[in-house]
């Protein structure tokens, strides 16, 4: 396993995808193939419904879990448009997904794909890093890393019972090191109490709360309102608002931040809890600085409620390109001085 950063044998570039309408979607292709999941929420297929016609190799991937009847509806509405259904989750999830885009980069010159992580769980979108971080160093491939918002709603009480924290993958499980400094990178979410707990499990005494700042007003004001027990608290925690329709400002941003720590001999542990567009810019974050940093997940396991979200009218996301490296300066004399 290795940095998702360029080296000797590749480029790897991360770059902009401006936000825009779903409605004005379908101009963002044309792709090669399409990644999505059959989720429980409707906006499992707001990205899918918004390209419009869709690339011959598209496969939604289903989740283990029990299915309500809005998970039924995105499943009959992939299978209507003749969508390859996969099973493949949990841990068969990212030898598939590695499989599947050596497989697209191999049958074109520069494969361009779409991926959606929307309805997305962390570990599956922590899974998406790695598979793009262990792709082959010659393959020239354009993958965008969608994401539709979801609609402003009132946030659900917690459920009772027991918060888990865990690594999100084995991947970003990070590297501890004696004598350093942890410090917590939270993403907070309107989840009320969920950051402080989580401040709590960790044992951490820095934090630094990135507070997501959406489309609507109410979503950035209940976000504060529910993380006063850890924004109000005796400690004093810097706070840094990010704006969820610009991911490739986050990444650059929270790039930055953890560079600076780790250089100061602290050791970062980014914990996204709220909109999933920053767990996508913490893990890729944490795979560039592979095997420093850490992602943690926090949940309530089954005890969990899952909520029925619709899309709102944005879809944002971020675009990494892989290419082989350039020759060196040195190697290109050399291939010229070759005999044709």
């Amino acid at each position: 396993m290795k940095p998702l950063i360029s080296d000797k044998r590749r480029r790897v570039s991360v770059l902009p995808w401006p936000a825009r309408k779903l409605a004005d979607l379908e101009g963002a292709g044309p792709y090669d193939a399409l990644l999505a999941s059959v989720g429980y929420e409707p906006r499992s297929r707001a990205i899918a419904e918004g390209l419009g016609e869709l690339p011959g190799e598209t496969v939604a991937v289903e989740f283990q879990h029990p299915r309500p009847r809005s998970y039924e509806e995105s499943l009959e509405w992939f299978e209507k448009q003749n969508v390859e259904i996969n099973q493949e989750w949990d841990e068969r999830f990212l030898p598939w997904l590695l499989d599947w885009l050596k497989r697209i980069a191999a049958r074109h010159e520069e494969a361009r794909v779409a991926i959606d992580v929307s309805s997305m769980n962390r570990p599956r979108i922590a899974a998406v890093v790695q598979a793009i971080g262990e792709m082959p160093s010659d393959a020239r491939i354009v993958i965008d890393l969608l994401y539709a918002p979801s609609c402003y709603s009132p946030p659900k009480k917690l459920p009772d019972g027991v918060l888990t924290l865990r690594p999100v993958s084995a991947y970003l499980s990070g590297q501890l090191r004696s004598q350093a400094s942890p410090v917590a990178l939270v993403g907070l979410g309107y989840e009320p109490h969920r950051a402080a707990g989580v401040f709590d499990s960790l044992e951490i005494r820095r934090v630094i709360a990135y507070v997501p700042v959406g489309p609507h007003r109410d979503f950035h004001d209940t976000v504060l309102e529910a993380n006063q027990g850890l924004l109000g608290g005796p400690e004093e925690h810097l706070e840094v608002d990010y704006e969820v329709l610009d991911p490739f400002d986050c990444v650059v941003r929270l790039d930055g931040r953890v560079h600076g720590l780790l250089q100061a001999g602290d050791v970062p542990a980014l914990v996204p809890l709220g909109p999933k567009i920053f767990a996508l810019s913490a893990c890729l974050v944490a795979a560039m600085h592979h095997p420093h940093v850490s992602v943690w997940r926090a949940s309530f396991d089954k005890d969990e409620l899952a909520l029925k979200r619709r899309a709102d009218e944005w879809a944002c996301g971020i675009t990494l390109a892989l290419a082989p490296a350039l020759p060196s300066a040195d190697e290109a004399e050399v291939a010229d001085a070759s005999p044709a």
